[in-house]
């Protein structure tokens, strides 16, 4: 190539790997001036202090770097080599057998006996992990965005005590990064660093040396002013008065605070926003990641954890983290604890987010908006952290021998694995017990189904995909083969782990743990967790997807773009079949959002929880993200969502898709399942009659949504359409479409008192065309926006309409529309919500600082041009009215919507009492005006027993068919208030009893 085509020797990179490296090196040798060499664990028998002329060497290209996989100096133990052959010499986990590889004595014997029976797996298992493990490490440095750093030390001793320094930057020359991307400019010589196994991907781990300098200062009563005797010192003023003793220890008071004791909670509280604002300065100071707290208090941090959270996440940004060995260990002791499990394996932060975790017991106060909506279940309890869990699924392989633990997308098994593990061989030392087995469901995934996965995620180049409702888990993701071969060649007592272990046996107790939507996305964000079902090659296009695609418009995705997106048409559809399929057959269900302390509930108490939730009003957990048009609104009305969120564009508030329930016990111990998984279970009794069972009683078909767009302070939504019922079924597999209705909650003149007479803060939607609007002309007017990355002059083409608070827009399909800024917008609307055709989006950025996706072609296969907008602005009808009571408003949709709106404006009266029937149907509802709405109503499971619940304002609520009368009364929360009080008004949603004519 050098001759014939002019090519510099100084251009080729020569990778090899054992044997190969020497001729590598020889190549080197003949041509003068290669570029680089770059040996993989070269060969050590016979090679070992070697003249340079038949082995490796730095003179054998301009740059030479090694890996150092299975050196030994002994031929016995090792087929690689430890000498030195390179610029820069890398020696993973010390450069000898790597983690989980034996180190055989007589591996060469071993070897060639191996191969003398032509036990060809066995040879590359137990002969050759070590020595292969630097072609993995390689390979895998070139995909993984984890950096493979090695350090410069004297030693591997010396490097894995911390004795020398991680600082890398170009000056010191100290590191470098091992594999594809090692750079001659950066360090040389011996590096060290750590990896996983060698056997278990990915392999790469992230390094870090924690510094801690002791504080020597005096607070309060002194220096056990954040030791646990402190939080009985915050107790006592709080009892005394009411005359409970004060003879209390710290241990009873968290007992006292676990069976709901409001003082003891409230110490705790209290405690927690103190320590709180003593660490903020120091954590600005040192600019901290990371703080881990041990020690006595540790054993009530869920007590502590949300409090403390809150008071750190209005000035700085960290992580706490609690060590759970408490007394056991000291400060750093905690530390290294911490470190050795939150950093193994995983990125430096497992979540992006600044949203705080759900608690594990809620002690939040719900005056007000209330961040985690709870429902006690009616018997059991939830179990907390893993060591209840591991002695409830020890029992069960004592029992059976045999446990299987399946689980949802994004979940980490191998956390669950080490701790099981852990926790089993602590009990067999203490037993004559068998070692146990664990088995990984990967190792019968089929490989192979690149292009059925690919059919579902059609073009590359769209966010759009097909949701993969034909497929299912089992027939098309597993080989039946490998998993019958597991099948008949377990030995026991084992585990078998992973998302499909369910299809071992229909009897074996069953463990399933799941995983938050919100938390998944934090991980996805992290790049800590992906797609489970996407394919395997994701760089070779289908050019005929393209062709029967026409309707996208190419946008290179993003990673986390390309991960939502294959959950979103893949994953999700496949695994929540799954889930809903397991739910009769769950022993435990794990809650498993919260890292390292997961909270569980006995299948059968699960179970009756589900059935029980139909006979009561529910309301879903809200989550709430930001965007490139977010406004503030959220933030000041929400108080305890994060303020660190530069804004808050939408609120989740029941996105049935993407929202899961909590459930509580009788100590207020939280856990959160999927909304799906409820409704497939339960949708006979949400919906109540036959009809809409039929048209929704689907697993995953629940169809009203309620969601805020805000843009107060923020920006205009992009200008947007969304596809009819038959374009929406025939490209996306979805069973009805996205009609919306916008009802403006708030607008920036109404909601502070100083913008009431400025105009230039008017509120507007933009929404339907002018008159003789010409599509092409509009079609290329789009065109060119995007292609010259110029400004659309919108209102040339679309009407833009003043609003008011309390209108109500109707938003049909194939309607050109947007939220104009400064106002806050409550989507009431057909459930899917992705399917939005952005045609022009202001030239702005988003928050990855990339120009959002537009979809002009699909857009303009979904538009009406003959859509105006005051003719899609609700005229309310009054359907009944008392005198200084209430008045009840039917705000009528488009005949093209399949729900219908009510709208009930009740004077602020606590005396007032209004009785309402659901008529066999369910009530989706939201206070949208006034402090709190009180529902009472009757409980058919537990003898007509009344029962009553408060929702806050811009709470959403469902109140499911089987609850047939229920009354409702207006709350005041603020009686103290000189103004008067305003109108109290609640909105109702409800399915029309003839929307079957438009979807059938």
């Amino acid at each position: 190539m050098i001759e014939n085509n002019g090519t510099k020797a100084a251009d080729f990179h020569v990778i090899d790997h054992s044997l190969g490296s020497y001729i590598a090196g020889c190549a080197g040798k003949r041509v003068v001036g290669l570029g680089r060499i770059s040996g993989l664990d070269p060969t050590g028998p016979y090679f070992e202090n070697t003249d340079p002329a038949v082995r490796l060497d730095p003179t054998d290209a301009l740059f030479v770097d090694v890996i150092h996989t299975d050196g030994a100096h002994n031929l016995l133990l090792g087929l690689g080599s430890l000498q030195r052959m390179g610029h820069v010499d890398f020696f993973p986990n010390d450069g000898v057998d790597q983690p989980n590889c034996s180190r055989t004595p007589g591996k060469i014997l071993n070897l060639i006996l191996q191969l003398g029976t032509m036990n060809i797996e066995g040879f590359l298992v137990t002969s050759l992990c070590s020595h292969l493990a630097a072609v993995y490490f390689f390979t895998d440095s070139i995909r993984n965005q984890c950096p493979y750093v090695g350090y410069s030390c004297p030693n591997f001793d010396d490097f894995n005590s911390g004795k020398c320094s991680l600082q890398c930057d170009d000056k010191t020359h100290q590191c470098n990064r091992m594999g594809y991307w090692t750079s001659p400019n950066g360090g040389r010589g011996d590096l060290y660093l750590k990896t996983q196994a060698a056997n278990a991907f990915p392999y790469c781990i992230n390094h870090y040396q924690i510094t801690l300098q002791a504080i020597s200062a005096t607070f309060d009563d002194g220096d056990t002013t954040f030791a646990r005797n402190s939080v009985v010192t915050r107790f006592i003023p709080l009892t005394v008065n009411i005359g409970e003793s004060n003879i209390i220890d710290g241990h009873s008071l968290t007992e006292q605070a676990s069976n709901g004791d409001q003082n003891a909670i409230q110490a705790f509280q209290i405690f927690a926003q103190r320590l709180g604002n003593f660490l903020v300065p120091y954590i600005e100071k040192f600019k901290t990641d990371l703080i881990v707290i041990g020690g006595g208090i540790a054993q009530a941090w869920y007590f502590i954890e949300n409090d403390l959270n809150i008071t750190l996440k209005k000035s700085c940004n960290v992580q706490v983290y609690f060590s759970l060995s408490y007394e056991k260990t000291i400060c750093l002791g905690a530390v290294q604890q911490q470190l050795s499990i939150l950093f193994k394996s995983k990125n430096k932060f497992i979540r992006q987010t600044c949203q705080n975790l759900l608690p594990v017991i809620k002690t939040i106060n719900t005056n007000h908006y209330d961040l985690y909506p709870c429902h006690e279940i009616p018997i059991g309890n939830i179990g907390i952290g893993y060591k209840q869990l591991n002695e409830e699924i020890f029992r069960l392989i004592e029992i059976h021998k045999i446990l299987l633990i399946d689980g949802f997308v994004g979940t980490y098994f191998d956390e669950y694995a080490y701790e099981l593990n852990k926790y089993y061989n602590e009990k067999i030392k203490k037993k004559n017990l068998s070692s146990l087995i664990f088995y990984d469901t990967r190792t019968f995934l089929k490989i192979d189904i690149n292009n059925k996965q690919k059919l579902y995620l059609q073009y590359s180049k769209s966010i759009f995909g097909k949701l993969a409702n034909n497929l299912n888990f089992k027939d098309d993701f597993i080989d039946l083969n490998k998993l019958n071969y597991l099948k008949n060649n377990l030995s026991y007592p084992c585990v078998i782990i992973g998302p499909g272990a369910s299809f071992i046996n229909q009897t074996s107790p069953l463990i399933y743990i799941d995983l938050t939507k919100n938390e998944l996305y934090y991980r996805i964000l992290a790049q800590t967790s992906f797609s489970y079902l996407k394919p395997i090659e994701t760089n070779q296009e289908d050019n005929s997807l393209k062709s029967n695609n026409d309707n996208d418009d190419d946008y290179e995705l993003s990673s986390v773009m390309y991960e939502k997106k294959c959950l979103y048409f893949l994953d999700y559809p496949i695994f929540n079949k799954l889930k809903q399929e397991l739910l009769p057959r769950m022993t435990i269900y794990v809650d498993s959002q919260r890292p390292h302390c997961p909270t569980w509930i006995h299948g059968h108490t699960f179970n009756q929880a589900l059935a029980y939730l139909t006979n009561v009003p529910i309301r879903v957990r809200p989550w709430f993200e930001a965007g490139s048009w977010g406004g503030q609104w959220l933030k000041s009305i929400c108080k305890n969502i994060s303020q660190l969120s530069k804004n808050y564009a939408w609120s989740y508030e029941m996105i049935t898709p993407e929202n899961g329930i909590i459930l509580s016990d009788e100590n207020n111990h939280l856990l959160e399942f999927s909304w799906d998984l409820f409704y497939s279970s339960q949708a006979n009794r949400i919906l109540g009659n036959d009809k809409h069972y039929r048209l929704f009683g689907g697993s995953n078909d629940f169809p009203i949504r309620f969601d805020f767009l805000d843009t107060m302070d923020g920006g205009n939504l992009s200008i947007q359409c969304h596809p009819n019922l038959q374009y929406m079924r025939t490209n996306f597999g979805e069973k009805i479409t996205q009609d919306e209705t916008y009802y403006i909650v708030e607008t920036k003149q109404h909601w502070k008192e100083e913008y009431k007479n400025d105009e230039k803060l008017s509120a507007h939607v933009y929404l339907g065309f002018h008159d003789n609007i010409n599509p092409e002309e509009f079609h290329q007017a789009l065109l060119s926006s995007r292609r010259e990355h110029k400004k659309l002059n919108v209102e040339k083409y679309i009407q833009c309409i003043p609003s008011n608070i309390h209108d109500f827009f109707l938003i049909p399909n194939e309607t050109i529309h947007a939220s104009g800024q400064n106002q806050v917008v409550l989507e009431i609307s057909a459930t899917p919500y992705i399917y939005t055709f952005k045609l022009y989006d202001w030239l702005r950025l988003d928050l990855d600082d990339r120009l959002r996706p537009l979809n002009i072609e699909h857009g303009m296969k979904n538009l009406k041009f003959n859509r105006r907008g005051e003719q899609l602005r609700c005229q309310p009808i009054t359907m009944k009215f008392e005198q200084d009571k209430y008045e009840e408003q039917h705000l009528p949709t488009h005949n093209l919507h399949f729900y219908d709106l009510q709208r009930l404006i009740i004077e602020p009266n606590e005396s007032i009492e209004i009785i309402r029937s659901t008529e066999n149907r369910f009530h989706l509802c939201m206070l949208v005006e006034g402090d709190t709405i009180e529902i009472e109503f009757n409980t058919i499971d537990n003898n007509q027993q009344k029962q009553i619940r408060q929702y806050n304002y811009i709470e959403t609520f469902l109140i499911p068919a089987s609850i047939n009368q229920y009354r409702l009364r207006p709350i005041i929360k603020n009686k103290t208030n000189e103004k008067k009080p305003r109108q109290f008004i609640l909105l109702i949603a409800y399915l029309k009893w003839d929307c079957e004519k438009l979807l059938e």
